[in-house]
């Protein structure tokens, strides 16, 4: 059996996986490109429902 790194996956540390294995492999760049663009676009949701938020709280009179 040749020699391979292995990382681990849980807490236990004879569950492991070789790095060699599929299930390590980095998803295809056009998956990290939606994934970004996802993430990004909850963000800005936030963004704006939280200045939404912001703006509809009512305003103590300002001092003259």
């Amino acid at each position: 059996m040749p020699e391979t790194a292995f990382r681990e996956t849980r807490s236990d540390p004879h569950w492991t996986v070789p790095l060699t294995s599929p299930m390590v492999t980095a998803p295809p760049a056009e998956d990290l490109l939606a994934l970004d663009r996802a993430a990004q676009n909850l963000l800005f949701r936030a963004i704006r429902n939280l200045v939404r938020y912001v703006d509809r709280r009512e305003r103590p009179p300002l001092l003259d």
